[in-house]
């Protein structure tokens, strides 16, 4: 919610959520660190999240197929 706040009155600030990352994914992630080093380097550009939407739990109940990956 305070990210959300925060990025209301900076006028380049960009929120992302890292599943299963906590609060400090950008120091405990590969993928937060990539984030932010590349809006570092380019903050108009747009990010690529694919390594957030790799970062997904995929849930599966008893009995099913384990996903590969």
């Amino acid at each position: 919610v305070y990210a959300y706040r925060t990025a209301e009155h900076l006028a380049e600030a960009r929120v992302v959520e890292l599943p299963m990352a906590g609060h400090v994914a950008a120091l405990t992630t590969e993928c937060g660190r990539a984030l932010v080093h590349a809006f570092i380097l380019s903050p108009d550009s747009e990010l690529n999240l694919d390594c957030v939407e790799a970062a997904k739990p995929t849930f599966v109940m008893p009995g099913d197929v384990l996903p590969e990956g």
